[in-house]
């Protein structure tokens, strides 16, 4: 398979450029009928078993659509129910009468119950215990349903809970140092498997001093989002600038 060539996290992008490509549909589709974001996961589920029983078992395809395990885990066609969740959730919020987050007498519901059943879906992929195969995902359906619907739902309640309401969980993503971390997130997702990590399984093998490894992603990240991409950002903000009329 190809699936792991060069950068191997990459295939997220992937899945996220397939939305962005498909987002003017969505969006004009659901002008029309309030029905349409689930019609639309339901289409592309579609086209995606379609494809997967087209292409698996074609050597020559070098593992594109290549099983069902893998459209689940890999494609945006097998996840783009949380993609879809994450539309429904910014109509939610450009539609309410305020934009202002609900005063901190009031019990944060949202925020308690994303962070509640994101706590339980991981504990359900802990008891589920499904074997992962690395080019195919977990094997067992259950632990794709826990994947691909339970977690983003609670991923979903848990924004719009940060987003209408007070919590301490709001004010603590808001200090400096999480808003920090933030920023370099992008370049810790670029760091956290690749060829910093293989050298530190090479060199103190696998599995051993996984905290020491995170902490030290972290510095390197933020030492690459300041040396590289943000100053990268900047020269590409101001090259995108329109000169001024001579």
């Amino acid at each position: 398979t190809l699936l792991y060539v060069g950068l191997p996290q990459g295939w997220s992008l992937t899945v996220e450029e397939c939305f962005y490509f498909t987002a003017p549909l969505l969006l004009l589709w659901q002008r029309c009928w309030r029905g349409a974001p689930l019609a639309f996961v339901a289409l592309m589920l579609a086209v995606g078993l379609a494809l997967t029983a087209l292409c698996s078992g074609r050597p020559a395809l070098h593992g594109l659509f290549g099983s069902y395990k893998a459209l689940f885990y890999y494609t945006f066609f097998g996840r783009a129910l949380e993609f879809v969740l994450g539309v429904l959730l910014a109509r939610w919020w450009a539609g309410r009468s305020t934009a202002l987050p609900t005063t901190s007498a009031r019990l944060p519901w949202r925020t308690l119950g994303g962070v509640g059943l994101l706590l339980a879906t991981v504990g359900l992929l802990v008891w589920v215990n499904s074997p992962i195969d690395f080019y195919q995902g977990p094997r067992y359906p259950l632990a794709i349903v826990l994947n691909n619907v339970l977690f983003p739902a609670g991923a979903v309640l848990l924004l719009a809970g940060l987003l209408a309401e007070r919590s301490w969980l709001r004010t603590l993503l808001a200090t400096s140092i999480l808003q920090e971390l933030g920023r370099s997130s992008y370049f810790f997702y670029l760091l956290h498997v690749g060829v910093f990590s293989v050298w530190w399984h090479n060199r103190f093998g696998w599995g051993q001093h996984i905290g020491l490894q995170f902490l030290a992603t972290i510095v390197l990240a933020e030492i690459g989002y300041r040396l590289l991409e943000e100053p990268l950002r900047r020269w590409l903000l101001a090259r995108s600038r329109p000169y001024p009329a001579a």
